[in-house]
C-alpha cells in the first residue's frame, strides 16, 4: 500500500446547510464535497444557496462558518503491535513518527493539541518546541475513549475539532485544512480517497457531548455510526489519510 500521497486542493467546497442544523437532519444525508479542481470546468456556476453546492468562506453567512477548529492528535497508546514505542521510531529522514505527524498537522495552520501518556514529559517538551500544545492524559491507561474525552475537555471552547492519530505521518497538511474547512454546524466531515475513508475526522461542537462520553477503547467511530445523516464526505487525492504505521515493516 502506498505510504504517502499529495492532496490536490486548489479551491474548496463548503457546506450550505440551514443555520445550526441538527445532526439528525436528513437534509445532510449523503452530501459529498470535493475540490473545485475535481469538478468539470464546463459546469455552470451554482446559485448562492443551491443545496449541496460549494460556497466560498466570504459567501457563507457567519452562522454557517466554523472559524475555530483544533486538531486533537491522539498519541497515548501503548504500541503493542509495534513491539516498542512507535512514537519514537525513526522515519528514513531521521525524524520520529510522532514528530512528523505533529509537524504535518501544524503545517496546516491549525492549532494542534497532542494527547500523551502521563509519563511523557520529555516527549511533550519536544512537541511543544515544534509549536504544538500537549496534554498528559491521566486516564490514558483506560483506553482511547478516555484519552479523547480528556483531550476534548481542553478544547471544548472551540467550534469544531479534528480527531487525528499519532501514527499517521503521511497525511498532507492540505488534507487537514480541507477537512476543517468543510466543517459546518451540525456536521461530521470524513476525508475520502479512492473510495476509502480515513483521518482526520471533523466534528462540530454539537457532537462534543457524545464524544466526551466515550470510554475504554471505544473511539469516535461509534459517534459517526449514530449520526450518519450528519456526514459530509471530503474528496481528496491523499492516500496518507488511511496509511498508518502498525509495525516496523510499515516504515518507508
Amino acid at each position: 500500500m502506498p505510504r504517502s500521497g499529495k492532496a490536490s486542493l486548489t479551491s474548496w467546497s463548503y457546506c450550505s446547510v440551514e443555520p445550526r442544523a441538527s445532526s439528525k437532519s436528513p437534509a445532510l444525508s449523503g452530501l459529498f464535497y470535493a475540490p473545485e479542481s475535481l469538478h468539470s470546468s464546463q459546469r455552470s456556476p451554482p446559485g448562492p444557496r443551491e443545496r449541496g453546492v460549494a460556497q466560498s468562506p466570504a459567501q457563507q453567512p457567519p452562522d454557517e462558518r466554523i472559524l475555530n477548529v483544533t486538531i486533537l492528535l491522539l498519541a497515548a497508546g501503548t504500541s503493542r503491535r509495534f513491539g516498542r514505542d512507535k512514537r519514537r521510531a525513526l522515519l528514513p529522514d531521521g525524524t520520529t513518527i510522532l514528530e512528523r505527524t505533529t509537524a504535518q498537522a501544524l503545517a496546516s495552520g491549525l492549532p494542534v493539541m497532542v494527547c500523551l501518556r502521563p509519563s511523557d514529559e520529555e516527549l511533550a517538551g519536544a512537541l511543544q518546541s515544534l509549536g504544538a500544545q500537549t496534554l498528559l492524559c491521566s486516564l490514558a491507561y483506560r483506553g482511547m475513549g478516555h484519552t479523547l474525552a480528556q483531550g476534548l475537555e481542553r478544547v471544548k471552547q472551540e467550534d469544531g475539532v479534528l480527531i487525528a492519530l499519532g501514527d499517521m505521518p503521511h497525511i498532507q497538511p492540505a488534507s487537514y485544512r480541507a477537512v476543517a474547512e468543510a466543517l459546518c454546524p451540525g456536521t461530521i466531515t470524513l476525508p475520502q480517497c479512492n473510495g476509502s475513508t480515513g483521518h482526520p475526522v471533523g466534528f462540530s461542537r454539537e457532537f462534543f457531548t457524545e464524544l466526551a462520553a466515550l470510554t475504554g477503547d471505544r473511539g469516535a467511530r461509534q459517534v459517526i455510526g449514530r449520526n450518519e445523516n450528519a456526514i459530509v464526505r471530503v474528496a481528496l487525492t491523499d492516500t496518507g489519510i488511511f496509511t498508518d504505521i502498525d509495525s516496523p515493516a510499515d516504515i518507508t
